[in-house]
């Protein structure tokens, strides 16, 4: 019994989904990372579990020396009172300095940090109105060129996808072939059948 080698079978699932690298591929890929990493940033944004107090109990904390450290973050104060935090909202033209000076509160033992957010929202706001706006305007070219592309193949229907077919082309037989006999020789069979 004679053994023949046989040659591994292509998987036809890694055949079917060959990667077509043209640039709209490489776009639509590119458009979903970029809705998913904003609606991953919308969801993953970190809850806020201090507690919220009056502002004057922020003031009376701070004149009976307990608070250790106060960010303040446009309108709103997160005061560092022990191991705990909690917060209060001023208005939001209103110093801080001045507000504790009014209270007749000095800060001078009192850590205060300022963090200002504003060209971050700026930037925020402008990325998430102009994205949106480039999102559609890139669908709708991406729409209206399959739309011409099928507008120009309407038209096509008559046109003949024949080849030309030469006398003087080469013709290959089972003789130039190598290979096994036994096959060869079934194909022939095969062959002169049909």
């Amino acid at each position: 019994m004679a053994t023949t080698l046989r040659k591994p079978k292509k998987n036809k699932f890694l055949n079917k989904l060959k990667f077509n690298s043209n640039w709209k591929t490489f776009a639509i890929y590119g458009i979903l990372f970029v809705f998913l990493a904003f609606l991953f940033l919308g969801f993953s944004q970190p809850t806020d579990t201090s507690k919220t107090v009056p502002l004057s109990d922020i003031i009376k904390s701070v004149k009976a020396g307990k608070v250790s450290s106060i960010d303040v973050e446009e309108n709103k104060l997160v005061v560092t009172e022990g191991n705990q935090k909690i917060q209060a909202f001023k208005e939001t033209d209103q110093d801080v300095y001045t507000l504790f000076k009014n209270a007749g509160v000095p800060l001078n033992k009192t850590k205060v940090t300022i963090n200002d957010k504003t060209s971050l929202d700026a930037w925020i706001n402008i990325l998430g109105t102009v994205l949106p706006v480039l999102l559609m305007v890139g669908f709708f070219y991406f729409i209206f060129r399959q739309a011409r592309g099928a507008q120009d193949n309407i038209f096509s229907f008559g046109k003949s996808s024949a080849k030309l077919y030469s006398k003087d082309t080469p013709k290959i037989g089972f003789a130039d072939v190598a290979g096994v006999d036994e096959a060869k020789q079934e194909l022939t069979e095969i062959v002169d059948f049909l």
